[in-house]
């Protein structure tokens, strides 16, 4: 299933969606701070099917096939996979998703150093590749340096600017991508553009994971109220 979402460069959005986007401005995000920065918006489509890979598509099928079942078992939460997604590394080191799921891998495994670990050695590898450049920034989120996450941005605040070669985009690149800019500009104090980037995220693809992870971060009392309420109407196990 695939969602068509039409955007024009004016400022004006020939969609139902318009109310969002239309004439989004990122005040001071540019490196001239007495300009704003207007996000240009286009034609895309945002889909849950999924987008060839050209890396990928030049292995042999088998060879896809090993990539794919590691992948396909840390992304369901599998904790085993880094040892195998390791050796599948360094036999594909030109091949990006190897390296985003041995990231996911190491996370799953706790392995939090070594995760982090991998989403530099990813961004460094392929700078322009989404999910690698994603992942690092939110190590560099994490550790509070929020300038470098502006430096490797350079204000490509859209995701069109970073995957220009299709205007398709699977519903986790467009997560991944939004999610990176509402925390971004949330670390910047710009809260209303942050809110924004959510308010896409909420719109486009409400019950993904991480649309409700970047809601945790956004507004930690919504989640601390939730919890609270939950924790009064589920009475602890010992109980009954």
């Amino acid at each position: 299933m695939s969602r068509r979402h039409r955007r024009s460069s004016s400022r004006r959005v020939r969609s139902r969606r318009s109310d969002v986007l239309s004439g989004l401005r990122l005040i001071g995000a540019n490196k001239n701070k007495d300009e704003p920065v207007v996000l240009h918006l286009l034609d895309f489509e945002i889909t849950d099917e999924p987008i060839p890979d050209p890396a990928l598509n030049r292995l042999r099928p088998e060879d896809r096939d090993r990539i794919m079942e590691a992948g396909s078992k840390v992304m369901e939460g599998a904790a085993d996979q880094a040892r195998i997604l390791e050796r599948l590394a360094q036999e594909f080191p030109t091949v990006p998703k190897v390296y985003n799921f041995l990231m996911v891998a190491y996370n799953n495994a706790g392995q939090y150093d070594k995760a982090e670990e991998c989403a530099e050695d990813t961004y460094c590898r392929f700078p322009n590749y989404l999910f690698g450049m994603a992942n690092y920034a939110h190590t560099l989120l994490r550790r509070g340096l929020v300038r470098q996450v502006g430096e490797i941005l350079q204000n490509r605040f859209s995701i069109h600017l970073w995957i220009t070669n299709r205007k398709r985009y699977h519903v986790s690149e467009f997560v991944s991508f939004n999610g990176l800019m509402a925390r971004y500009f949330a670390a910047t104090g710009e809260y209303e553009v942050a809110e924004r980037y959510y308010k896409m995220l909420l719109e486009v693809a409400p019950d993904h994971p991480g649309t409700q992870q970047i809601g945790d971060c956004l507004h930690p009392e919504m989640a601390d109220r939730l919890l609270s309420r939950l924790t009064e109407w589920v009475p602890p196990l010992n109980a009954r």
